[in-house]
C-alpha cells in the first residue's frame, strides 16, 4: 500500500539552549524545545474522506556532553520527549532516549553526522509501547553565511509490545535552512519513508487486507476496527521556526 499524507503537516520549533553550569565541565549542555503542529492523516487513510485529523503538542529536553568544537567532535545526551494528541489519547506518547553523536568537518562549509540512539516509548495505548532504535546519518553543507543544505538517511526500529505497531522504517530526507534573524532559523523539508504503517480497518474487511496479519482489535479511531500492519511509503512537507531564546530575536548581528 501507498500512503501519502493528504496535506503538509506544518511545526512551529521553538529552541531554549542554556550556557555550561560553571561547576561542570564546559561541554555540558542543556536543551528544551516546543511543537505545535498539524498531521492530516493520522490513520494512515487511503483516501480523504477516511482520514483522521488532529493538532498536537511536542515538547523535548536534554542533558548532554559534548567534546571541544574542531575537525572531529562527539556527544551524548540523554532525553525526554512527549507528544499529545488531545482527542485521541492513545496516541499520546512519552519517550525516554540514550543518543550519541559524532560529527567530523573535512572541509570548512561541510559537516557530516553520525547519531545512533537507543530508548523506549510509553504511549496512551500501552500495547504499542516498544522499544526503540534509531540510526541517523547526514551531511550539513553550508552554501552561504546564512544559507544551508541538509540531505539525510535515518534507520528507525521499534518493537512493541503487539506485533501489529511493530516499525521498520528507511526515511531519506532533504532540508534547506536559512538563519533568517539573530537566533532564528527557517528550514523547510521534504522526506520520503518507506517501511510499514497501520491502518484502521471495518471487521469485516479485514479478509481483504495485505495478509501481514489478522489485525488486532482497536477504538483509537472508533469500534469495531482492527489494527493491521501493512508496507507502505509515505512522502512529508514540512516548514519549521526555530528560536533561540537565548538570542534576542529579529535583531541584526
Amino acid at each position: 500500500m501507498t500512503r501519502g499524507l493528504l496535506a503538509g503537516v506544518a511545526s512551529l520549533f521553538i529552541l531554549m539552549g542554556w550556557p555550561a553550569t560553571p561547576a561542570l565541565a564546559s561541554g555540558f549542555f542543556v536543551e528544551a524545545k516546543a511543537v505545535g503542529g498539524y498531521d492530516s492523516n493520522l490513520n494512515a487513510a487511503s483516501s480523504s474522506a477516511d482520514a483522521e485529523d488532529s493538532g498536537f503538542v511536542f515538547a523535548a529536553a536534554a542533558l548532554g556532553l559534548e567534546s571541544d568544537p574542531g575537525r572531529l567532535r562527539s556527544q551524548v545526551t540523554a532525553g525526554w520527549s512527549g507528544r499529545a494528541y488531545p482527542e485521541f489519547s492513545d496516541l499520546s506518547v512519552n519517550r525516554l532516549a540514550l543518543s550519541a553523536g559524532l560529527f567530523a568537518r573535512p572541509v570548512e562549509r561541510l559537516v557530516l553526522s553520525l547519531s545512533p540512539s537507543v530508548g523506549g516509548s510509553f504511549y496512551g495505548g500501552s500495547e504499542r509501547d516498544s522499544l526503540d532504535l534509531y540510526l541517523g546519518v547526514g551531511l550539513r553543507w553550508r552554501m552561504s553565511s546564512r544559507l544551508a543544505l541538509r540531505p539525510g538517511y535515518a534507520f528507525d526500529y521499534q518493537n512493541a509490545k503487539a506485533a501489529e505497531f511493530d516499525r521498520t522504517a528507511h526515511r531519506f530526507s532533504l532540508a534547506l535552512g536559512v538563519d533568517a534573524w539573530s537566533g532564528g532559523y527557517l528550514e523547510a523539508v521534504y522526506a520520503f519513508e518507506i517501511g510499514q504503517v497501520v491502518r484502521y480497518l471495518d471487521q469485516p474487511a479485514t479478509s481483504e487486507s495485505s495478509g501481514m496479519g489478522s489485525g488486532r482489535p482497536n477504538n483509537t479511531f472508533g469500534g469495531s476496527q482492527l489494527a493491521v500492519r501493512e508496507d507502505s511509503t509515505s512522502s512529508e512537507i514540512s516548514l519549521m521556526v526555530e528560536q533561540d531564546l537565548t538570542e534576542a530575536p529579529f535583531v541584526t548581528a
